[in-house]
């Protein structure tokens, strides 16, 4: 795996991490993963609940825009919790997913 950052950027509140112009590659990818700006920053509930909620953010993605959202969805009636993965995405160039998820058409 590699992965490559123009500037890293640390915000203290809300609590966040960016990075610009972001490359990332793997073996498993024919082409590599390019955003313009990476966004990451966890909720207030998950730094004390110790859970991986939080936003992220990938600007420039696939030509596009994504944002991924994990939140608590309550727990189960034998007290399991349970989590809501929301995905918005705006202008995404398939073609450009397609070549990099290496997916004939």
């Amino acid at each position: 795996m590699y992965v490559q950052f123009d500037n890293i950027r640390l915000q203290p509140l809300p609590a966040a991490v960016s990075l610009d112009k972001v490359v990332f590659e793997t073996r498993m990818m024919t082409s590599s993963l390019k955003t313009d700006e990476l966004s990451v920053s966890p909720s207030l509930s998950a730094v004390f609940s110790q859970m991986p909620y939080g936003q992220v953010n990938a600007k420039g993605l696939f030509k596009g825009d994504v944002e991924i959202t994990l939140s608590s969805a309550g727990s189960s009636a034998k007290g399991v919790s349970k989590s809501e993965l929301s995905l918005l995405a705006s202008n995404i160039s398939i073609n450009e997913a397609r070549e990099v998820a290496n997916i004939q058409l």
